[in-house]
């Protein structure tokens, strides 16, 4: 499918791709290859190269390191470059900017569009504008010397020299094959990146797609999932409350008989009442009971004495059975008042048989 897809939108993005410009010998030439993005490529003879070992440093300031290091080495005042990483070394090129360079413009040096040998050694590749001599080794390009015409034997073995290298037969100059896009170590933005990969592209887009269905779909089945779930708690839920309600109105008939039964629960006898108060009263003084009422657990009495000392009742009376004892005088001399709160179960007088 996307195969499919990439055959029928190459040639329209095709149609939006522009001529990259080829600085070289001077003067401004087509490079035979096209980008998306307005790009120039710098030819070898306006660069110079130099293979940096900045392996020693954090990934996150090489960056930075690189920057003094062109400051410290070009020839010129702000050099433009392009670098080409691999295993913390930097392939670097770096050249004065070409007259009616618009600023702004992504540039490439030109051997970052070809395609590199498979082995390590010496190789001598033609330019658009005379000879390049590369030293490669382990997949980096170790060193490069621009010669305007080839170079002789002797020119090469100095290179050869200045590598580290032992001696070694001449080479002879080759075409470079033209890669359409440069090197992949070569830094451009994630955009422009993409642009000269248009499968990539695609394959982006298509993996976007399907990523994109799979969170709907994974999406839909947690929403799904939750809806299953909170219906599940709603019915246990609703379980409950109906269990809930149900105990509540068995609870409210339970209340209810007990506001019904607690009169009877709490009831005394109004003779063993009168027996316990007239008994207790009878050891403090003689008395008459003029008056005698009872409201629940509330009693109040009414007597006549000939004493007069209403602590000595209160003291009396106070026990047992028998809470918040008061004595006032009544309403006619000899007479009092007395007021008692009851706290059942009362206890029997001595000597007094009763059935529990």
């Amino acid at each position: 499918m996307i195969t499919h897809l990439q055959y029928r939108l190459e040639p329209w993005l095709q149609r939006l791709r522009r001529p990259r410009r080829f600085y070289r010998g001077g003067r401004w030439h087509e490079h035979g290859t096209s980008s998306l993005f307005a790009e120039q490529v710098i030819g070898r003879d306006w660069c110079q190269y130099l293979c940096l070992d900045l392996r020693h440093l954090p990934a996150g300031k090489r960056a930075d390191a690189l920057k003094y290091q062109i400051a410290s080495r070009s020839p010129w005042p702000e050099p433009c470059y392009q670098v080409a990483w691999h295993q913390g070394y930097a392939q670097l090129w770096f050249w004065p900017a070409p007259p009616d360079s618009p600023p702004g413009i992504a540039a490439h040096a030109e051997p970052v569009f070809w395609q590199p040998p498979g082995s390590d050694g010496i190789y001598l590749y033609q330019c658009a504008q005379g000879y390049d001599l590369q030293c490669w080794q382990q997949g980096r390009l170790r060193g490069s010397q621009w010669y305007a015409s080839a170079p002789s034997h002797a020119q090469q073995q100095w290179f050869v020299r200045s590598q580290g290298l032992p001696p070694a037969a001449a080479v002879e100059p080759q075409q470079p094959q033209l890669l359409a896009q440069p090197w992949p170590a070569v830094r451009v933005s994630p955009l422009q990146g993409l642009a000269q990969q248009p499968g990539g592209v695609l394959r982006w887009a298509a993996f976007g797609f399907v990523l994109l269905v799979s969170l709907q779909l994974t999406a839909l089945a947690q929403w799904h999932w939750q809806a299953s779930s909170y219906q599940k708690q709603h019915d246990e839920l609703e379980q409950q409350l109906g269990e809930v309600l149900d105990q509540r109105a068995r609870a409210r008939e339970a209340a209810s008989q007990y506001r019904r039964l607690t009169p009877l629960l709490d009831g005394v006898d109004p003779l063993h009442v009168q027996q316990l108060i007239t008994e207790r009263l009878a050891t403090v003084a003689e008395f008459e009971v003029i008056n005698w009422s009872r409201q629940d657990l509330h009693a109040e009495i009414t007597i006549e004495t000939s004493s007069d000392s209403t602590l000595s009742m209160v003291n009396a009376l106070r026990g047992e059975g028998v809470r918040d004892v008061q004595a006032q005088p009544g309403p006619r001399a000899n007479q009092y008042r007395l007021t008692v709160q009851l706290q059942p179960p009362l206890p029997w007088p001595e000597g007094v048989a009763h059935e529990d």
